[in-house]
Formats: C-alpha cells, structure tokens, sequence
C-alpha cells in the first residue's frame, strides 16, 4: 500500500516529476507510432500513466503531468499550443480530481483508505471513478474545444480504458505486488500467447462489412479471464493490456473486424468493447483476489492454528524436557547433599571422588573433575575427578596465570569472574584444548565456582561429548550444587575443628594421665609427643631446648620426620641474628608465647626449609613455649599435613598441653628432690657413715636376693666375716681418727681387689661381711680368700706419714651346702671366725670353712661328702644317655639322662653319692643334667619327634613350693618340648601318700610333661595308690629284674605288672635288663620297653649319636631257658584262663597243636629233648589233651592238670639253676 502523504525531498520530488513527463512524453510518441499518426489515439494511453501518477503521488506530480500531457499533445498528437495547453489541464486535473473522490468516497464506505485491488469495493470504485468519472472529466474539459458528441464519447472511453488498463498494471509493478496464487499447475504463459496470438491473427485481416469477425473477438478475452481465475490479477491485467494495444494498433492500421462493422469510428468500437472486457476482468480478477485472499486468510488462520499447535506441542515437549531435566538436577542435588550428609565417615578426597562419579553417572558426562588453586603455583590442584575421559586430565596444566596460554581457558576465565559459565569445544577460550577437544570429541563443558574454605578458589567442571549440549537449566543446577559444595566444604572444615577438638582434649586428658604417672623427664616428653601422634591430629611432634650454643637439641620427638628432628641438632638457632633462628621454634623460645604458621610451605620466612617440609607433608606448624621452675625451658613443636589446620580452639587446648608439661616437669623436680632426700635417708639407713659400706640391715637385704640368685644359676655363694687384727693399737698409738682412715683406707683397698660379683659390708668397728657369689668350686673360693688376705696385710701409710700393718680373720660358711636362713648363715661364719681366731698361733691360713654339719657325722661319712662336693663343684658332674627301645618294634622310643660323677680317685657311684646330696643340693645336680641334656639331645630331640627324654626328679624338689616352681619353669625353658619330656619320681611312700602330690603331679601333667613311677617293685605302699595317681608310666626296678636268674618265679609278678599297666594304660618299662635270657623272658611276657646293658650301656652324648645310627630297631637275642619259663607261664596262664571261661575252645586241637608246638620247638632248640623237663612236659601235655576232650568245665581234673604244671615247672626251674650255676 501507497501512502501519498509521504514526504519526499526536492531532489526526489524534482527527480520523480522530469520521470514522470518523460515518460508521458515517450509513451505518446510510441502510440503515434503504432496508430500512424492518428491525432486523437497518442492521448489517451498516457492518461494510464497520468492515472497512475494520480494514484501514486497524488497532487505532488502536477507539475510533471501538466508539462508531460503538455508536450504530448503538442508534439505527438498534433494539437496546437493554445490548444494544447487547455486539453493539458485536464489532462491533469481528471487523474487527481478523480483519484481524490476516489479515496473519498471509499474511505466514507469503508472506514479505510484505498489500498488497491484487495476487494470489490476498491476495484469498482476505480473503475467508475479512475475509469469513468476521469474520462468524463477529461473529455468534458476538451469539449470546451467544440468537440462533437461522438468525439466527447471517444474522448471519454479513450481516457477511461487507458486508465483502467494501464494504471493497474503500472500501480502494481510499482509496489511490487505478490498475491496469492491459486495452486494449479497452469502457467500464465501460454494462456497469454494463445490470447496474443490469436488477437493477432484475428486483427491482421481484412474483413466483409457485417463479419461475423466481430462477435469472435469477444473471446480473445477468455484467457484473460481464465487468467484472472488461474492465476493472478495483475497477469490477467497485464494479459487484456497487451491484447489491447495489439488489437487497437491493428485497427488503427484499417486492420481488424471493427472495419467491417460500418462504424465511423471503428477504434471507439474497440474501445468500448475493451473497457467493457477490461471491466469485467478486473471484477473476475477481484472476486478471484478476494477469494484467493479469504482463501489465503483461512489458510493463515489453519496455519496459525497449526503453528499454535505445533508451538504448544514444542512448549510441552519443552516443558516436560524442563520437567525432566529439573527432576534429574533435583535428582542429583539430592544424591550430592545425601552424599554430604554420610561423609563423616569417609575421607574429604573420596567423598569428592563420589560426587564426581555420581555427576558423571546420572548427567552422563565424558569427565567431571573437583580442584583447588594452588595460590602459589597458580595452578589447579585436581582433587577428585572420574568418567570415561578423566584420564586425559592425569597430565593437564590449568594455570590462573593470564599471561599463560593455559590461563586463558574456560577455568581459568570462571576463577576469575567467578560466575557459573557454559563453553562450547569451539569457543576462543579452548584455543589451548582444541587439539584435546579434537582427538576425544569433546563438545564442550560447564565450569563452576567453588568457594573452599579460608577463601580458596575451586573448580567445579563437566565436560559433554560432541553433538550434545548442556541445558540453560543447568547453569541453576550448578549453581546450587556450587552452594552446596562450598557450604559442605565449610561444614566439614567445622567438623573437623571440633572432631580436632575433641580428639585434642582427649590427648590432654591422656597426657594428665602422663604427667601424673611418669616420674622421669625423657619418658614424659616421649609419651606426650607419641600421644600427640596418636590423636591422628599432627604428623610429627618434638620438644627441643638450646644448648650453650644456642643451637637446639631434640629431647623427644615422634611422627612423620622423626629421624630428621632427631639429627637436626645445629642446624636451627635460637638466636634472631641467625637465618636459621627464623623458624616458628625460635620464635616460640624468644617471645614466650604460642607462634603458629598456617600454610609452612608457602611462608615467605621458612622457605630454608621447605624441602624438608614438602618431603614429610608438613603444612602447618604450632610452636609453644614449656614453662619449668618458672622459666621458658624449652619448645613443644607440632605439625599438621593440612593448612590452617590450627584454630583457636585447638591453640587454647595445645597451650594447656605445654602447661601441663610444665607442671609435669616441676612435679619430677619435686619428685626427685624428695626422693633423693629419701634415698639419702635409706641410703644412711642401710650403709655405714664412715665408710659407705652397707651397714647390718643392708646386708641382710643383698644376703636374701643372693640365695635366690644362687639357687637360679646354680652356683655356690660363700659368706665370709673378717675380723682386723692388731686394729687396736692403731687406736692406741695414733688415735681414733688414725683408725677411721685406716678403715677407710681399708675399704678402698679391699673394694679395687673384689670381683662386681662380690659384696662387702661393716657390721661395726673393724668387723666386715663379705658375700662372694658365682662360685664354681671351692678353688675358687680360696684364690679370692688368698689374694684378699694378700691385700690387707699390705701396709697402710696414714695421713700423718705413719706406716700401719694389719692382719685378718675370716669365717666362711657357704650356700646351699649351709642351708640356713640370713641370720643363720652370719652366725655360722662368726662360729668359723671364732675357730679360727682361738688358732690364731698355730693355723696355717687366716680363713676356716664352717663345719658343724660334718661334725655331726662319722668321719668316714664326713670324708666322702667331702668328696662328692668338691667333684660336684670341681667339674666332675656329667651326662650319659641310655636309650629305652619298644620291644615289640625294637625301635628307640627315648632316653633316660644318668647323672655321673668323677674325681681324681675314680668314679663315684649314683647310687652312694645322690643320697648324700641335701635338697639344695639336689636343685643344682638336676638343674646341671637337665640344662646340659637339653643342650645336647637338642638335634635329636628335633629329628625324632616320637622320641622322650627321661629325668630322675626327687620327689622332694617337686614337693617344696619353691622348687616346684623353679623346675616348672626350668623345663619350660630348656629348648625340648613339654611333650617329649618325662620325669621319673622315685618310689617314695612318705610323698604319695600326701596328698598334695595329685595336685603337683598335675600341674606338670597339664604343661603336656608324662610323669613316670621309678623303682616300681621297691616298695608296696604305691600299688594301692596307682589306680589314683595321674601318671603315664612305671619303671620295675631295675634289682628285682636282675635277681629273675635266681628266683624265675618272680616273673609272675612282673607279669601281673604287665597286666595292671594294661589295665589302668600305664605303660611299663622294665629296667636293669643286662642279660639276653632277661631280655628273651620280658618279650616273652610281652613287657612293652625295657632298658638296660645288653641294649645299650649309659654312654656320652657322642657315642649315643653313633648308636643310634646304627642301631635304629634292635633286635633281640635268640631263646633261653629263662625265657622259656616266662613263655610256659603266659601260655599256662592263657590255657588256665580259657579252660575256666571259654573251654570248647581247649576241644580245638589246633589251638593246643599251636601253643604247645612252640614250647617243644623252644624244649628241641635248647638241648632238652632228653631231660627230665621233657618228660615232665609231655606227661603235662597228654593231661592237657585228656581235658581238652572235654566240653563241662566241672568234669575237668584240675588237680591233676595243676600236679602236672608244677612238676613241668620243677624240672624247668632246676634246668635254669643248673644252667646259671655253670
């Protein structure tokens, strides 16, 4: 639509005007042309033109309208001036004047301007006014003229048809009019070449008056009109305005069927009949438009309606997208804020490595990575990060620094505005990660802000892969989780401070526990550190104090670094002078006061010693001073692995530490004084003032821990009492003080001569108690008496130059042979000192021996004691070895350890020198054999697990409470197991019958030890106790086997043994087996082990390696008489025993054929075919058979069985005495 109000500039104005005239001016000269010079015909198509200026720019183009009609009808249509210049007035009046009523009368109808050819009110009122009203105008203006009417109607229909077929033409290229086209595959083309075409034809002829030619060129407006309904007003305009202009330049020409029609004015003809088509194909065309348009407008509103549809249907799908997205960011909001609320559990770097797991889960990322800034690297610390990419961020450089390439990117623009931010991979800021970007289709990330606590920069960042996007939304969701993060962070941080804090003040609480507890300096500042360790709070903790130098000296230390405190020593300064003397210690030390340094490794004043912080993780460090008797003393050092770590709260806390160390100190200063003043006291108490010596009461304190120590080591302790002699005139002759120094003196002397074994103590005056331990023999004893006596009686040069000479008495008694108690053992050396000194004129040493317990004894008795201890004690003591075998196997099944004895004169036997061996005495013999057992069966104890080592134990040992104990504990520590362990306990009546043995004996069963009765057969009481007693074995004794050559009867005692053990499953050894015949008897009365010579004698250790070697089964010698004695009574026994219980089974012959077969092969092997103990066993065979034939037990002839037996058994009896006499 043309608004002719709008304003146009003079230039414009001048430009449009001279287009405008020249154009009118053209156009009439290109009719002139084509109508031949027809004066009347050059007008009017420029009046379409006119029309069209009219229409377009109103009044604004009177100038060029007047001047272009002006010299049109002046030069092309042939008027004159006078006339020209009149018709050219209205040539330019009508067009606007018409034009002008026009929007008038539509603008009164319809309430709106005239827009064109929109509707069939528009295209009407041009018509009749454009049209109509301004042909008549025209031509009424040139009727002034003198026009005819036919002229006037000429006129008037030539301005008209060109108004109303050229301006709409030229009004809608003007404004470039697109209307809707009706959708039909129809072109205008063709419908406008067959309508000019056959114009054409029909207008090139010459036609016969009244032609029929008329009437058909009505139909050349059919495509036009088709037009109209095909296609588009303007084609179906332009289409009627060409067939015009070739139908109206044919009839000028004399050309056409108007010629035929006898009309004066045969172009009138042809213009009324154009105007008319024309009129009706601009109302088709409109009709057509409108319909088009409503058309067009229902269409919009389909369209509308559709895209309203489509709009919602985006906007739900959006919405729900929304919907979706929210709950999935809600989602995981809420799976991050349950992950924060169960993180008191779990470390802060895998509650961050979670989250990134979780975001990368549900949001279905490439990476997501958690960081902080390094504020002094200025670069990106990754602390946490996961996804399938997260790989390629193991060797990433994020820098703050903007100078750097990798402080330009992504994370480096959010850490610094701070503000939640998303990046496409091809935005500038990934210039520096293309290439990554690149290789991993990276599509691009979110970067987020994260406040750590103290005000540290973090990172949050999500990386999506290409061709996907992260929602607008995201950026709230990030935001959020942003807040949440750094409001968990802070959480934490306060967590932790008071976790720190509880842990803190349960150090404290321990450390008043040290502090309370500990009396000495260096354990306390030990244990309070190592506690200060073990609150999992610092990871290293020292206390150090300067020396003289002023260098510190470690005094404790504990943690991560310990071994570099401990070697630190003149490396740090106390001094402020001194660059070392910088470090938070020193400071501490100088200033009195708590000094802490929250972030170590980047503080500008300890950056010395950096490297030795970053290696053990030390990030923050507290110093606080250790107040002693009122004095800064020393530093209490501690480090944390985190910055910031120490907060008020925990500073308070670390100051009541220090303080309570302080108090602690002061409390062991106290503590010392007093007990030192306290020692000082017991000290006078148990020693003697003059000398230092112990006093009386001291002595009786070392003598008591003696014993037990001798009795432990089995060794001998001798106590001695020495008395000066020609001590008083010392005091006489130079005076009391003289002999104080001469004591003192004396000591001196006597104490650079004394073994660290030994003990020496004043009694008072010039008496003196000597204790000489870890004696070995009497030797012993007398080469320290020898070189004592040497020493005193050196002589003594006082102070006053005066040259002294003294001698010595001593009495000795010795532990354990006097087995007496403390005051006893001094009393019993003082009855030796007194012997000793009524033979001061005739002995030949200054020493006697106590002898009260020889005295009491006959002389002889008294000699061979003598003699038993001087070889006990003088290396005499050895072990031999005789080995038990099974005699069922033949193997080894252990060894019995044999004490013996040897001196210079010859062996003694155990036998004669045990018994004489008081109970101490007996300690010492069984501690040396098991000791030195022990020692020696160690490999072949371990090389035979089955094997058992057998020890004699005096019952008396185990029956005394403190050597039970000791034995106990000595066999649990002689390196052989408990298991292959067995003590032989000899007969004693007086110890079974106690009861307390069932509960001694015990105790060594329960430790796994098989407790043994030895010499079974020596005494009677025990048989009716061993079914009571908790034992594993008995021995025969080893005189009742030997006498079996005498008295073979005795073997049914031994066999009724066999059979008690078996019974009660004790096993049963028999002992003292030195002959093949009591060897053969005992297998034959199935003894399950024995020992003795003909198995093997005692033997060294050596020697019973090599026995071993080569006997691993014995095997027994061949038959004897006594062993066919014992083998006729177990088969008698056997026959005795079925004929009374089961006597069918005598009727089967070959039990009687297998049993008596034996003895009569053992008769025949031993030479006996022809004696009376053949006969004997025949008769007693044939007896056998007769009883055998019966089946009632009391039709059997027991008397003639037994008569029989006995006589059988006479005759063996004297074939074994006549054998043994020989």
């Amino acid at each position: 639509m043309f608004n002719t109000t709008n304003k146009l500039s003079w230039i414009q104005l001048v430009f449009i005007n001279v287009v405008i005239a020249l154009s009118y001016v053209a156009l009439a000269f290109v009719t002139q042309k084509l109508t031949s010079g027809n004066h009347l015909l050059p007008i009017w198509p420029p009046s379409g033109l006119a029309a069209f200026a009219a229409i377009r720019f109103g009044w604004r183009a009177t100038p060029s309208l007047y001047i272009g009609s002006l010299l049109g009808n002046v030069y092309a249509a042939g008027f004159a001036w006078e006339e020209a210049l009149w018709i050219s007035v209205g040539n330019m009046l009508a067009p606007l004047v018409a034009y002008s009523a026009m929007r008038y009368i539509t603008k009164k109808w319809t309430k709106a301007d005239w827009t064109g050819f929109d509707s069939l009110f528009e295209t009407i009122s041009f018509i009749l006014l454009m049209g109509g009203l301004n042909g008549l105008l025209a031509a009424g203006w040139a009727a002034q003229l003198g026009l005819s009417l036919q002229q006037f109607a000429n006129w008037a229909i030539n301005d008209a048809l060109s108004a109303i077929m050229f301006a709409p033409v030229l009004y809608l290229w003007s404004i470039k009019y697109r209307p809707q086209q009706m959708q039909t595959s129809t072109s205008w083309l063709p419908l406008a070449l067959i309508s000019w075409l056959s114009t054409l034809v029909l207008f090139s002829q010459h036609y016969a008056e009244s032609s029929i030619a008329i009437g058909i060129t009505t139909l050349v407006v059919l495509p036009a009109i088709f037009a109209a309904l095909s296609c588009s007003f303007r084609t179906a305009i332009g289409i009627t305005a060409v067939t015009f202009i070739i139908g109206m330049s044919a009839t000028a020409l004399n050309y056409g069927p108007y010629h035929a029609a006898g009309l004066a004015y045969p172009l009138a003809l042809l213009q009324l009949m154009s105007f008319s088509l024309m009129t009706a194909v601009m109302i088709t065309g409109t009709l057509m438009q409108a319909r088009l348009h409503a058309m067009s407008a229902l269409d919009a509103v389909n369209a509308s309606l559709e895209k309203r549809v489509v709009e919602r249907t985006l906007a739900l799908s959006k919405s729900h997208e929304q919907e979706r997205l929210r709950k999935l960011y809600f989602e995981v909001l809420s799976n991050a804020n349950r992950l924060f609320s169960h993180a008191n559990h779990i470390s802060l770097t895998d509650t961050l490595q979670h989250l990134t797991t979780l975001l990368v889960s549900h949001l279905h990322l490439q990476a997501a990575w958690i960081g902080k800034v390094d504020q002094r690297t200025k670069t990106v610390q990754f602390l946490a990060k996961a996804g399938p990419l997260a790989h390629i961020l193991d060797n990433a450089h994020i820098s703050t620094d903007e100078s750097l390439a990798e402080g330009r990117g992504p994370s480096a623009i959010v850490l610094r505005t701070q503000k939640t931010t998303l990046f496409d991979a091809t935005d500038p800021a990934y210039e520096a990660w293309r290439d990554k970007a690149n290789q991993y289709d990276l599509g691009g990330s979110a970067n987020v802000p994260i406040k750590w606590p103290n005000d540290e920069p973090g990172l949050l960042t999500l990386y999506h892969r290409k061709g996907e996007h992260f929602s607008e939304h995201i950026i709230d969701l990030l935001d959020s989780l942003s807040k949440d993060i750094t409001a968990f962070l802070n959480h934490q941080q306060t967590e932790q401070a008071l976790i720190r804090t509880r842990q803190l003040k349960t150090a404290l609480i321990n450390i008043g526990d040290i502090a309370l507890t500990t009396s000495a300096e260096q354990p306390l500042l030990q244990n309070t550190c190592e506690q200060l360790i073990s609150s999992d709070l610092f990871v290293a903790a020292w206390v150090a104090k300067p020396d003289s130098r002023h260098f510190f000296q470690s005094l404790a230390s504990a943690g991560v670094g310990a071994p570099t405190i401990s070697t630190f020593n003149e490396q740090w300064s106390a001094l402020a002078s001194e660059p070392s003397g910088q470090t938070v210690t020193a400071q501490a030390w100088r200033n009195n006061e708590i000094v802490v340094e929250q972030d170590y490794l980047h503080s500008t004043a300890t950056q010395a010693w950096r490297d030795m912080a970053a290696t053990n993780q030390w990030h923050s460090v507290a110093a606080l001073p250790i107040q002693r008797q009122n004095g800064v003393w020393a530093t209490l050092t501690v480090i944390g692995n985190a910055a910031h770590l120490f907060s008020a709260d925990m500073c308070q806390l670390l100051t009541q530490v220090s303080q309570f160390i302080g108090r602690a100190l002061d409390e062991i200063d106290l503590k010392s004084a007093l007990t030192q003043e306290r020692l000082q006291h017991m000290h006078l108490a148990s020693h003697d003032a003059l000398t230092g010596l112990a006093n009386r009461r001291g002595l009786q304190q070392h003598i008591t821990n003696s014993l037990a120590r001798t009795l432990r080591r089995n060794k001998l302790t001798a106590f001695a009492i020495m008395d000066l002699d020609s001590f008083k005139p010392v005091n006489d002759i130079h005076g009391h003080a003289a002999g104080d120094e001469l004591l003192c003196l004396l000591t001196k002397r006597v104490r650079k001569t004394l073994r660290k074994a030994d003990f020496i103590a004043r009694l008072g005056g010039d008496e003196f108690v000597f204790v000489f331990e870890e004696l070995s023999n009497m030797a012993e004893l007398e080469v320290l008496l020898l070189k004592l006596s040497e020493v005193i009686s050196a002589p003594f040069q006082l102070s006053t130059s005066a040259n002294v000479t003294i001698g010595a008495s001593m009495g000795v008694t010795i532990f354990p042979f006097d087995e007496a108690d403390v005051d006893l053992l001094i009393r019993h050396a003082d009855q030796a000192l007194y012997q000793i000194k009524m033979q001061k004129t005739q002995r030949q040493q200054n020493w006697a021996l106590y002898q009260h317990h020889y005295t009491t004894q006959p002389n002889v008795e008294n000699e061979y004691h003598k003699r038993v201890i001087n070889a006990f004690f003088g290396g005499g003591l050895s072990v031999n070895y005789q080995p038990i075998i099974n005699l069922y196997t033949g193997v080894t099944v252990g060894i019995e350890a044999l004490a013996r004895l040897s001196d210079r004169i010859g062996k003694m036997s155990p036998s004669e020198f045990i018994p004489k061996l008081n109970l101490a005495e007996q300690w010492i013999l069984t501690n040396h054999i098991i000791r030195q057992a022990a020692a020696e069966l160690t490999l072949i104890m371990a090389d035979q697990p089955q094997l058992m080592v057998a020890f004699n134990i005096s019952p008396m040992l185990m029956n005394s409470p403190d050597h039970h104990q000791a034995l106990k504990n000595l066999l649990l520590d002689c390196g052989i197991k408990p298991t292959q362990i067995k003590l032989e306990l000899l007969e004693v009546a007086e110890f079974l019958s106690h009861e307390a043995a069932y509960q001694q004996i015990d105790d060594f069963k329960q430790l796994g030890i098989r407790i043994s009765i030895d010499d079974m057969g020596s005494g009677y009481s025990s048989l009716l106790r061993l079914k009571d007693l908790p034992v594993d074995e008995f021995k025969i004794d080893q005189n009742f086997v030997r006498r079996l050559h005498h008295q073979p009867d005795d073997l049914n005692f031994i066999k009724a043994l066999v059979e008690l053990g078996s019974a009660l499953a004790i096993e049963v050894v028999a002992e003292g087996v030195e002959t093949a015949d009591l060897l053969d008897a005992l297998i034959a009365l199935n003894v399950p082990q024995a020992q003795g010579h003909i198995i093997a004698e005692p033997m060294p250790i050596a020697i019973l390696t090599i026995w071993m070697a080569k006997h691993p089964i014995y095997t027994p010698a061949s038959d004897s008489l006594l062993g066919l004695y014992a083998t006729h009574l177990s088969i008698y026994s056997a026959m005795k025993q079925t004929l009374t219980h089961a006597p069918s089974l005598i009727n089967n012959s070959a039990f009687l054929t297998v049993d008596l077969s034996i003895m009569y092969a053992k008769m025949q092997k031993l030479g006996l075919n022809d004696t009376p103990a053949h006969a004997c066993f025949t008769h007693y065979h044939l007896t056998l058979q007769t009883i055998g034939n019966k089946t009632q037990t009391q039709n059997i002839d027991w008397d003639a069985l037994t008569t029989k037996e006995r006589l059988f058994r006479d005759a063996l009896r004297l074939c074994i005495h006549t054998r043994y006499q020989t």
